[in-house]
């Protein structure tokens, strides 16, 4: 871009013209002028460039433009710029008539405009420098200004820890770099060195569907792309390659306001893509290398993977589309698998030559030394130069200069040597003192995993290990109470204690990484905090490299445990990233759901940013149940930031600190409010019976103050509710750790106070509002109306009210219906004796009547033309000529069935009818359990008889059926039914035999009813009101419909329509009378 190409150097761009593109050269001159002219309110900001040949002014300050008749570029660093508009006016009016061209360059950012050497000409302009002014025709004079170069810390360079001379000798040697420093928002450049590639192990072309992202945000998807548009970032693409995107929100800046952005989903890519096996340096000869220097700086680079061009014949790979279009990257992207490998053979290629001599390179993190101040800024000078040359860009806020102490692959690089970071292990050194048993074994858990490497652990351990045996004099105490029982460490235990911090914070237990293997990441969270360990694989076994944990903010507490699991994992891979990044790394979590992939259909947008961020990396995600991940656990329960204690830090806690409930104070007996303000007063409100609110206001509270009113106004019979700031919070929390026992004395903290309502009146119309205006259950019209309102019993009158509610019992689903009741059914104690009779439907144009012996489980089973009555009749009443006039069969509600010519046939016929309630077949779900085993004996047959035909099938079927084991009875149909015959068998033995088959099925069905324990079903009176279900299917119509009762029966009842309905499927009106 010019403005700062002009800006950052002592540097003039000179144009020439080839063809239709403008180039420009850098050559030394002094440092440019520009002038101000316009409205004193807000003048214009003009470069004088006398090695430009026209002039340029940023699209906002013209106000009429023309096209250009042949549209050209202007080529520079930062990228192409086309030029097609201009604008034309007289700019020094009234004093000259020169009509001055101006072509539009919106990439303007340092000034406002450039006046070039033509314009100049014709304006018979003269520079006079010693007097900085400007003499145009006419005699007309403007001042000059020199641009200044910007100074050192206006990048952002931290250089509070160098001397006077130190720190202006580093100012004069980066002043003349300045065009390194990236500005944000300036156009990224990219390097020429060198061109990414995507190797696959196979040419076909890698597609997924695009992923949907809500409508509101197509505008700033849009603006994003036209951004990395015109930033040449990407370009329309035509590419058969696909990858979806996700829409995840960022972090809300200073303002609050959230934005997102796009986030590549380039998994099924990476999972195709051939490894680049390019070696990542060796981290122990590189900080071995280190020693004997004095000055030490690291660069970072902006943005880097985004200042690495694609190779041509991959661009296409990288396609991505949106729901206006599709697109691909022509720089490399984040998110594919190889990029670390790609981006170490970049600087490896770049910095060849200085490699181990000056400085040293990992990824993207480079390092420089020196043993002397001029030895050092020499190096710096060299680095400087060979980034230039490549055309990279520095990103100065996370950079560091002239440092004789900096961090850099997570150890310490000084000039007395290497040590380790003291992040390392804060966690450890921080840990604190077991106050009970939980803690206790929770810190032996986290040693005791390490133990191989703590000579004589057992000896050192000891006065802590013998509190959980009970060798103190106590009784052992389980796991579930060890959470609240408390304990005080004697002198011994104490000792023992602080040495094995030492000893799990010392070289003797730490190991040393080694980059060439791969490394085990072991994460956990709880309500607390989140931890993580560090660790690779030797040959004596896992040793420890880093432990890191910390406390949950305010927000992060309120995450769902998915949500919490997966930031310790996000913040430990941020964390270690000097470690990690670019190596394999196997990630263990006890929490299974994260193993799993993330479903395009999940809208957890923070999941779907962590879950892309962890795609930058080489990993593997693996479940580790939570007793055997000790570690990470153990980290997840300390507080270490945490100093002052508040109710946020102290959500389920049990450390006894006072815990944060989120219902308003009114809900309490006790209330206790502490307002900052003036003057000071005291108010004691009583509301409701027995709900005592007391009220302070002060400009502060002291402890004394707070404890004295503590004494006076706590009451143990009930739990206390605070309501106050959160610095004051905190002095509360300190005073009730020392001076009150949890157990004794309950008390929360609480964020709110609603408005009171005692009149009764005011209660139910809040209560008609809330409800009728989403008719949603009781608790959450509860929970709705605590929002604003508070009245002693509102659960329970809330739910009296919705339980009233006529359109919630017609309207609603039936979410805990009433389940079935085992209940004792007739027992037959002969064969024939009752039947059970229904429509057996092999398919849509063949029906058959199915009768069930409940005796014998003996079939018989008729062809029907259809369900029709006078089809169905003479066939019915044949079967039960067929089974000897049985004492009683078993019908549903089938029309054909329960008409009155049927019926009436049938009693005639001196046969008693029992119906099956309406929609309940599980009363003559005997039979169609029989038709379940008539289908799958018929479908076997039909297998290995293809031609047979429908009728025949069934009927075979059927004989099949009643010739085979029956698991209840124990023996065949048939032979219950009929008697077991042989040919010599006498008609005596015959009778014997059937008799005693018989008695054996008795005996069957009085074991079976023995095993149902009695039960009923709920008893409605009669001439009450009930609500009967529907079980429409259409799910615009009411759930359930008003019945009267007629006649109540244990497992059913009868409506004023003499319908029979089971009980399972009413549903009792609270008002009974109405």
């Amino acid at each position: 871009e010019i403005p700062s190409l002009c800006r950052t150097t002592r540097t003039r761009y000179v144009r020439h013209r080839r063809k239709s593109r403008t180039k420009f050269f850098r050559v030394k001159c002094t440092l440019p002028y520009f002038l101000f002219y316009g409205k004193a309110e807000k003048p214009l900001k003009i470069l004088i460039d006398t090695g430009a040949s026209k002039n340029f002014i940023h699209p906002r300050f013209a106000s009429i433009s023309h096209n250009v008749e042949k549209p050209f570029f202007v080529s520079s660093v930062g990228g192409d710029i086309k030029i097609e508009k201009y604008s034309s006016g007289k700019l020094f009016a009234p004093h000259s008539n020169l009509l001055i061209k101006f072509f539009h360059m919106k990439e303007l950012k340092t000034f406002d405009a450039i006046l070039g050497h033509d314009s100049l000409k014709e304006l018979k302009a003269v520079i006079d420098t010693s007097n900085e002014k400007l003499i145009v025709e006419n005699n007309y004079v403007i001042p000059l200004l020199q641009y200044k170069m910007q100074e050192v810390n206006k990048l952002h360079i931290r250089s509070d820890h160098l001397d006077k001379i130190q720190k202006e000798k580093l100012e004069a040697t980066l002043k003349n770099y300045q065009d390194l420093f990236h500005p944000p928002d300036e156009k990224l450049p990219f390097t020429t060195k060198i061109k990414a590639d995507i190797r696959t192990t196979d040419e076909e072309a890698v597609y997924s569907k695009t992923y949907a992202y809500p409508q509101a945000l197509r505008a700033e998807v849009t603006e994003q792309l036209r951004k990395l548009l015109n930033d040449g970032i990407i370009r329309p693409s035509r590419s058969p390659y696909n990858s979806p995107v996700w829409i995840v929100p960022k972090k809300p800046d200073a303002s609050n306001e959230v934005k997102h952005r796009m986030v590549i989903d380039y998994r099924k890519l990476n999972a195709k893509t051939i490894s680049d096996k390019y070696p990542i340096p060796d981290t122990a000869t590189i900080l071995a290398n280190l020693g004997e220097n004095s000055f030490f700086s690291t660069l970072d680079l902006a943005s880097g993977f985004h200042q690495v061009p694609m190779l041509e014949k991959d661009i296409e790979k990288t396609a991505f589309s949106v729901n206006n279009g599709k697109y691909e990257f022509v720089r490399l992207p984040f998110g594919l698998k190889n990029a670390p490998a790609i981006f170490q053979r970049v600087m490896d290629d770049i910095l060849r030559n200085h490699i181990g001599k000056i400085c040293h390179v990992y990824i993207d993190d480079i390092i420089i030394f020196g043993k002397n101040l001029e030895e050092h800024l020499e190096n710096l000078k060299t680095v400087l130069n060979t980034l230039r040359e490549a055309n990279f860009r520095i990103q100065p806020d996370k950079s560091e200069f002239l440092k004789s102490e900096v961090e850099f692959l997570g150890f310490i690089v000084s000039s007395n040597g290497l040590k380790p970071n003291p992040k390392k292990v804060e966690c450890i050194q921080k840990y604190p003192q077991p106050n009970s048993l939980k803690d206790l074994r929770a810190f032996l858990g986290l040693s005791g995993y390490y133990r191989r490497f703590v000579k004589g652990y057992a000896k050192i351990a000891k006065p802590l290990t013998k509190l959980l045996r009970g060798e103190d004099g106590h009784r052992q105490i389980s796991k579930n109470q060890s959470k609240n029982t408390p304990i005080v460490l004697d002198e011994d235990g104490i000792n023992a204690f602080n040495t094995l911090k030492d000893i799990l914070s010392s070289d003797d237990v730490l190991a040393f990484p080694d980059f060439k293997k791969s490394f085990i990441l072991t994460t956990d969270a709880s309500n607390i905090a989140i931890g993580a360990v560090l660790s690779q694989q030797f040959k004596e076994g896992e040793r420890p490299i880093t432990f890191i944990s910390r406390t949950l903010n305010r927000t992060e507490e309120n995450y769902a445990t998915n949500e919490k699991e997966m930031l310790a994992v996000v913040w430990a891979l941020n964390t270690l990233r000097n470690f990690i990044y670019g190596a394999k790394l196997k990630i263990y979590t006890d929490h299974m759901p994260l193993t799993f992939t993330l479903s395009p259909k999940n809208n957890n947008a923070k999941l779907k940013r962590w879950k892309s961020f962890l795609e930058e990396h080489d990993y593997e995600m693996l479940y580790k149940p939570g007793k055997s991940n000790v570690v990470a656990d153990a980290l997840s329960r300390i507080q270490i930031n945490s100093l002052t204690p508040t109710m946020h830090s102290a959500e389920d806690d049990d450390s006894g600190y006072i815990l944060s409930t989120e219902s308003p104070i009114n809900v309490f007996r006790n209330q206790l409010i502490f307002q900052i303000g003036q003057p000071s007063s005291y108010e004691h409100v009583v509301n409701f019976t027995n709900y005592h609110r007391h009220t302070f206001t002060e400009p502060s509270y002291s402890t004394q103050f707070l404890k004295d009113k503590f004494q006076k106004l706590l009451n143990p019979g009930v739990v206390n509710g605070i309501l106050t700031d959160e610095p004051t919070m905190g002095i509360i929390q300190q005073i009730y750790k020392t001076m009150y026992n949890p157990k004794s004395m309950k008390v929360r903290f609480t964020q709110t106070k609603v408005e009171d309502l005692s009149n009764e009146e005011q209660q139910l119309e809040e209560i008609k509002n809330v409800h009728n205006y989403a008719h949603r259950n009781a608790k959450e019209n509860t929970l709705q109306l605590l929002k604003k309102f508070y009245f002693p019993k509102m659960s329970k009158i809330v739910k009296r009210y919705v339980e009233t509610c006529e359109i919630c019992k017609t309207e609603k689903y039936d979410r805990h219906p009433q389940k079935f009741i085992p209940v004792k059914t007739p027992i037959p104690t002969y064969p024939g004796e009752i039947i059970h009779i229904d429509i057996f439907a092999y398919n849509a144009n063949y029906l058959f009547i199915s009768s069930l012996d409940k005796f014998s489980k003996y079939l018989k089973i008729r062809p029907i033309k259809s369900r029709a009555v006078s089809d169905v009749k003479d066939v019915l009443l044949q079967l039960i000529y067929d089974w000897d006039l049985p004492a009683q069969i078993v019908i549903d509600n089938e029309c054909s069935f329960t008409s009155n010519v049927m019926e009436q046939s049938i009693r005639n016929l001196g046969v008693q009818i029992f119906k099956t309630p309406v929609n309940h077949s599980e009363t003559n779900g005997q039979i169609e359990r029989c038709h379940s085993t008539l289908r799958e004996i018929a479908r076997c047959h039909k297998a290995l008889n293809p031609e047979i035909g429908v009728i025949n099938l069934v009927r075979e079927a059927a004989h099949r059926y009643n010739n085979t084991m029956h698991s209840f009875i124990k023996n065949t149909p048939k032979n219950i039914y009929i008697g077991e015959t042989s040919p010599n068998a006498t008609f005596a033995e015959i009778s014997e035999n059937k008799e005693k088959n018989n008695n054996k099925i008795i005996d069957l069905y009085k074991a079976k009813d023995s095993k149902i324990t009695p039960q009923s079903y709920e008893t409605y009176d009669v001439g009450a009101y009930a609500y009967e279900r529907t079980n429409s299917k259409s799910k615009r119509k009411s759930r359930f419909e008003i019945i009267k009762i007629k006649e109540d029966h244990d497992t059913h009842v009868i409506d004023s329509n003499n319908r029979k309905i089971h009980k399972t499927n009413l549903r009792k009106n609270p008002l009974t009378n109405n």
